[in-house]
């Protein structure tokens, strides 16, 4: 089966499952962008389980040896990994650049979305992504608790 029309399948599923409120305009739209409002709308709806979770560092980061012991502190369960994704909106690669700083240290996993399995990262600069195949978004962290990440955005340290 063909990335197109698992994609196809899966926006199929997903739209009907999780009744995300799409547009009549809908058509004229991305097979991509479709595809992804399903999964938020899936994530609004808290139909999405994590399945498993494994912590990352990039040790050949630049900057790794600064963040080394931070990082090695830093710990998040399921529990709090479905949090952040609860409470994540929607980011832009101008918005991860000027308000998320790229850690070097993640937990990266698998998050079953509806009956559908995609992989996800989250960032200890409190940004997170859901992927399936060569598709991704972004997500930015906008909850209240500051504790579970190493750094959090930069728009909100004013």
């Amino acid at each position: 089966m063909t990335n197109k029309i698992l994609k196809c399948a899966l926006v199929t599923g997903l739209l009907m499952s999780c009744n995300a409120d799409i547009k009549d305009d809908s058509t004229k739209m991305s097979g991509n962008k479709k595809y992804f409002d399903m999964v938020l709308a899936c994530i609004k709806q808290n139909k999405f389980t994590i399945e498993s979770t494994r912590k990352s560092f990039d040790t050949i980061a630049h900057f790794y040896k600064s963040y080394k012991d931070t990082c090695s502190s830093w710990k998040l369960n399921a529990g709090q990994i479905a949090l952040i994704f609860s409470n994540s909106k929607t980011i832009n690669g101008i918005e991860l650049h000027d308000y998320y700083f790229n850690l070097p240290c993640s937990y990266d996993g698998v998050i079953n979305i509806n009956h559908h399995r995609f992989t996800f990262t989250v960032n200890a600069g409190a940004y997170s992504t859901i992927s399936l195949f060569d598709t991704f978004i972004c997500l930015g962290y906008v909850g209240t608790d500051k504790n579970l990440f190493v750094d959090y955005p930069s728009y909100d340290k004013k």
